[in-house]
């Protein structure tokens, strides 16, 4: 066996003593590297969190702060509304814009936007019709009877979108055997969604331009529809209205007016769809008397009843509120206001 003499023993100890240092030098920084990417980390997930906060609570100042133009156009507008006579829905578009807020700061570079979309709901199918026959009832669709019905409404509480959100009702669970499963589910929304802007103007060419821009729903969202897109619950049953109905000839869609003057024994004149189609509001002298027995159906110029979506964004963030509006002795206001948090339930078609 040969022997290492000292020097080589020492050049051995000095080489081992190298690598142990180096370890613990690699070793050191692999801490250091992984301790500064949890703390950028930690960082980053801070600065998203804050971010996120700002704009959450900047979204609902916006949602809240949309309360008061749309209150002044129920007050000052919604009479002079003429939906065009193409619109599958008595839809207007009230409000569109980005907006700065007033105490911006630090947030003056987060996008900030409101809309404000109204549905008459005098343009509607009231709620307590579902399910009784008549001419108005019969335009609603077959799934939207049967998730409508299945709603138990609890003691006290007023009907509204909400419970449908809430899942109190479903599109599958009523007669859900009786429909065929070969159909591809499809969605059906409960909320209507905003309506596309750069429209052209709703009001009444007689009436005095508004202060809020705000145009009328649109040909092309009619287009949509007819692509194959379900219209929303909100926009097609009115559930703050009881009664037989009372629809109004300057919002209500062509065919729930054909339909009310059918029952009524009565047509309709061109001139109605006419002056629509120009943005003029319909005079009730324009309106033929009963034919028949009316059964409660009722026209009218004027509507004390409208639903309301606002949708608040500020950066990424957005605050979508449901409000239902009528007009008493004190005025507008608003008797009910859900935010939106589920926006469509699942419909299986049938054959």
């Amino acid at each position: 066996m040969t022997r290492r003499s000292p020097h080589q023993r020492f050049r051995l100890r000095g080489r081992e003593r190298r690598g142990v240092a180096l370890l613990i030098v690699l070793g050191a920084l692999l801490v250091v590297a992984v301790a500064a990417a949890t703390v950028a980390h930690s960082a980053s997930i801070e600065i998203t969190r804050r971010r996120v906060d700002v704009e959450t609570a900047m979204a609902e100042d916006l949602a809240d702060a949309a309360i008061a133009p749309l209150l002044a156009w129920l007050r000052d507008h919604s009479e002079s509304a003429a939906v065009h006579s193409d619109s599958p829905s008595p839809a207007v578009k009230v409000m569109d814009e980005r907006v700065m807020p007033s105490n911006a700061g630090a947030s003056a570079m987060v996008p900030c936007r409101i809309e404000i979309n109204v549905w008459d709901q005098h343009g509607m199918v009231p709620i307590s019709l579902i399910g009784k026959p008549g001419a108005l009832a019969n335009t609603l669709p077959e799934d939207v009877v049967e998730s409508m019905r299945s709603v138990k409404l609890p003691r006290g509480a007023i009907a509204g979108l909400d419970l449908l959100a809430l899942g109190v009702s479903s599109l599958d669970s009523p007669g859900a055997a009786g429909r065929s499963r070969a159909q591809p589910a499809t969605k059906r929304a409960i909320y209507p969604l905003p309506l596309e802007s750069g429209t052209e103007p709703s009001t009444s060419s007689d009436a005095t331009p508004p202060a809020i821009p705000y145009s009328r729903s649109s040909v092309s969202r009619a287009r949509v529809l007819q692509g194959g897109e379900l219209p929303s619950i909100g926009e097609i049953v009115a559930t703050h209205l009881a009664g037989a109905g009372v629809l109004n000839v300057n919002t209500a869609p062509r065919r729930l007016l054909d339909a009310a003057a059918k029952q009524l024994q009565i047509t309709l004149p061109d001139a109605i769809w006419e002056r629509r189609s120009a943005g003029k509001l319909v005079e009730a002298a324009m309106i033929p008397r009963p034919g028949g027995a009316s059964g409660g159906v009722t026209f009218t110029t004027r509507s004390d009843c409208w639903s309301a979506r606002v949708d608040a964004t500020a950066g990424n963030t957005r605050s979508s509120w449901w409000l239902v509006c009528r007009d008493g002795d004190r005025g507008w206001q608003i008797v009910q206001r859900t935010r939106i948090t589920s926006e469509s339930i699942e419909w299986t078609a049938t054959d």
